[in-house]
């Protein structure tokens, strides 16, 4: 009987213990790189591999905004407006902050203040989680 108890409480434990390696939902900002100091405007798509989602995206720089679309759960289009700097651009709203690296953003299109388009060389965007 004293077996079945010791037993029991340690199914139970082991349980409760791995309750805490379920999914970790928030935030992951995306830094933007970028070889010009007049961005106005950038155009992306956000990706999420599956099981992984996506929710909404926030503007991160100073004065800007964010304008997105979903097109899945495991897709977002989006447009950040305002002065733009490289660093972190927006955060986005995502099942599992604990994997990063499965979420991976695109450059799709880039304007200045002045409403000029830029090359896409040297513009890159990369995950991170904020602290």
């Amino acid at each position: 009987m004293r077996l079945r108890r010791l037993l029991t409480i340690a199914i139970l434990a082991a349980v409760v213990g791995s309750c805490d390696s379920g999914p970790v939902a928030g935030e992951v900002s995306f830094e933007l790189t970028t070889p010009r100091s007049d961005d106005g405007a950038i155009a992306f798509d956000v990706f999420a591999t599956s099981p992984q989602t996506l929710a909404g995206v926030t503007a991160l720089c100073g004065g800007c905004r964010a304008f997105v679309a979903t097109v899945a759960d495991t897709e977002l289009r989006g447009i950040v407006t305002g002065s733009i700097a490289a660093g972190p651009v927006f955060s986005v709203t995502v099942s599992d902050t604990r994997k990063p690296s499965e979420y991976t953003a695109k450059v799709l299109d880039v304007s200045t203040r002045a409403f000029l388009t830029h090359s896409l060389v040297g513009y890159a965007l990369a995950p991170s989680v904020p602290k």
